[in-house]
Protein backbone atom coordinates (compact mmCIF):
# COMPACT_ATOMS: atom_id res chain seq x y z
CA UNK A 1 0.00 0.00 0.00
CA UNK A 2 1.06 3.60 -0.73
CA UNK A 3 1.19 6.20 1.85
CA UNK A 4 1.34 9.90 1.13
CA UNK A 5 4.35 11.53 3.05
CA UNK A 6 5.68 15.26 3.11
CA UNK A 7 5.78 17.04 -0.12
CA UNK A 8 3.15 14.63 -2.06
CA UNK A 9 5.39 11.69 -2.30
CA UNK A 10 4.65 8.23 -1.81
CA UNK A 11 6.24 5.27 0.32
CA UNK A 12 6.90 2.81 -2.18
CA UNK A 13 6.78 -1.13 -0.34
CA UNK A 14 10.69 -3.02 -0.46
CA UNK A 15 9.93 -5.71 -3.28
CA UNK A 16 11.55 -8.43 -1.19
CA UNK A 17 8.51 -7.55 1.54
CA UNK A 18 6.02 -8.12 -1.18
CA UNK A 19 7.68 -11.27 -2.28
CA UNK A 20 7.94 -12.69 1.28
CA UNK A 21 4.16 -12.64 0.81
CA UNK A 22 3.52 -14.46 -2.44
CA UNK A 23 2.17 -17.80 -1.78
CA UNK A 24 1.95 -17.26 1.55
CA UNK A 25 5.68 -17.45 1.38
CA UNK A 26 6.19 -20.37 -0.84
CA UNK A 27 7.11 -18.08 -3.74
CA UNK A 28 10.07 -16.90 -1.90
CA UNK A 29 11.10 -20.57 -0.60
CA UNK A 30 10.66 -22.01 -4.90
CA UNK A 31 12.84 -19.04 -5.97
CA UNK A 32 15.36 -19.20 -3.66
CA UNK A 33 15.74 -23.30 -4.14
CA UNK A 34 15.53 -22.83 -7.58
CA UNK A 35 18.70 -20.14 -7.82
CA UNK A 36 20.60 -22.62 -5.91
CA UNK A 37 19.96 -25.34 -8.45
CA UNK A 38 20.66 -23.06 -11.31
CA UNK A 39 24.19 -21.93 -9.35
CA UNK A 40 25.21 -25.49 -8.55
CA UNK A 41 24.36 -26.49 -12.28
CA UNK A 42 26.39 -23.42 -13.90
CA UNK A 43 29.43 -24.33 -11.63
CA UNK A 44 29.10 -27.84 -12.40
CA UNK A 45 29.10 -27.41 -16.69
CA UNK A 46 31.35 -24.39 -16.63
CA UNK A 47 27.69 -22.90 -18.44
CA UNK A 48 25.89 -20.12 -18.23
CA UNK A 49 22.28 -19.85 -16.85
CA UNK A 50 19.32 -17.52 -16.52
CA UNK A 51 16.98 -17.06 -13.66
CA UNK A 52 13.41 -15.57 -14.33
CA UNK A 53 10.77 -14.23 -11.65
CA UNK A 54 7.50 -13.16 -14.04
CA UNK A 55 4.90 -11.47 -11.98
CA UNK A 56 1.70 -11.30 -13.78
CA UNK A 57 -1.16 -8.41 -11.77
CA UNK A 58 -4.56 -8.83 -12.90
CA UNK A 59 -6.60 -6.13 -12.16
CA UNK A 60 -9.84 -7.10 -10.17
CA UNK A 61 -12.43 -4.75 -8.66
CA UNK A 62 -10.64 -3.05 -6.20
CA UNK A 63 -8.02 -5.60 -5.62
CA UNK A 64 -5.28 -7.13 -8.02
CA UNK A 65 -4.52 -10.90 -7.83
CA UNK A 66 -0.57 -11.77 -8.40
CA UNK A 67 0.62 -14.85 -10.21
CA UNK A 68 4.16 -15.35 -10.23
CA UNK A 69 6.05 -17.61 -12.90
CA UNK A 70 9.82 -18.75 -11.38
CA UNK A 71 11.78 -20.39 -14.72
CA UNK A 72 15.39 -21.61 -14.27
CA UNK A 73 16.29 -24.34 -16.40
CA UNK A 74 19.76 -25.76 -14.58
CA UNK A 75 22.47 -26.17 -17.59
CA UNK A 76 24.02 -29.48 -18.25
CA UNK A 77 26.22 -31.65 -19.51
CA UNK A 78 26.34 -32.37 -22.85
CA UNK A 79 26.36 -35.92 -23.77
CA UNK A 80 29.19 -36.87 -25.38
CA UNK A 81 28.77 -38.88 -28.93
CA UNK A 82 29.82 -42.64 -29.56
CA UNK A 83 31.70 -43.45 -32.54
CA UNK A 84 30.33 -46.70 -34.15
CA UNK A 85 30.29 -48.81 -36.82
CA UNK A 86 27.89 -50.81 -38.98
CA UNK A 87 27.74 -54.52 -39.45
CA UNK A 88 26.42 -56.45 -42.41
CA UNK A 89 22.86 -56.92 -40.47
CA UNK A 90 22.56 -52.98 -39.75
CA UNK A 91 23.91 -53.73 -36.10
CA UNK A 92 25.37 -50.71 -34.44
CA UNK A 93 29.32 -52.00 -33.39
CA UNK A 94 32.40 -50.50 -31.64
CA UNK A 95 34.80 -52.78 -34.06
CA UNK A 96 35.05 -52.23 -37.20
CA UNK A 97 33.93 -54.62 -39.03
CA UNK A 98 35.89 -54.52 -42.21
CA UNK A 99 38.95 -53.87 -40.31
CA UNK A 100 40.81 -57.66 -39.87
CA UNK A 101 42.01 -58.79 -36.82
CA UNK A 102 45.75 -58.17 -36.18
CA UNK A 103 48.04 -62.13 -36.39
CA UNK A 104 49.01 -62.71 -32.64
CA UNK A 105 46.34 -60.89 -30.69
CA UNK A 106 44.43 -62.67 -28.30
CA UNK A 107 40.85 -62.56 -26.71
CA UNK A 108 41.03 -61.27 -23.56
CA UNK A 109 39.21 -63.99 -20.95
CA UNK A 110 36.43 -62.90 -18.69
CA UNK A 111 36.70 -63.09 -15.18
CA UNK A 112 36.34 -66.29 -13.51
CA UNK A 113 32.85 -66.92 -12.10
CA UNK A 114 34.32 -69.33 -9.56
CA UNK A 115 37.41 -70.34 -8.63
CA UNK A 116 37.89 -73.51 -6.40
CA UNK A 117 40.33 -73.78 -3.33
CA UNK A 118 41.90 -77.08 -2.69
CA UNK A 119 43.20 -77.94 1.09
CA UNK A 120 46.24 -76.42 1.44
CA UNK A 121 45.18 -73.19 -0.59
CA UNK A 122 46.01 -74.21 -3.90
CA UNK A 123 43.94 -73.65 -7.16
CA UNK A 124 42.01 -76.33 -8.18
CA UNK A 125 39.81 -75.54 -10.94
CA UNK A 126 38.58 -72.05 -12.28
CA UNK A 127 35.09 -72.15 -14.14
CA UNK A 128 34.64 -69.41 -16.60
CA UNK A 129 31.88 -68.07 -18.08
CA UNK A 130 31.78 -67.15 -21.38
Amino acid sequence: MMEVQNGGKYLIRDFKDTLKELRAGSCETEATEKLNKLVEGCVKTGKKGTFTLKLTVTPKGAQVIVKDDIKAPVPEHEAQPTLMFVDGDNNLVRRNPMQPNLPGTVKVQEEPEAVNIGEHGEVVAINVNQ
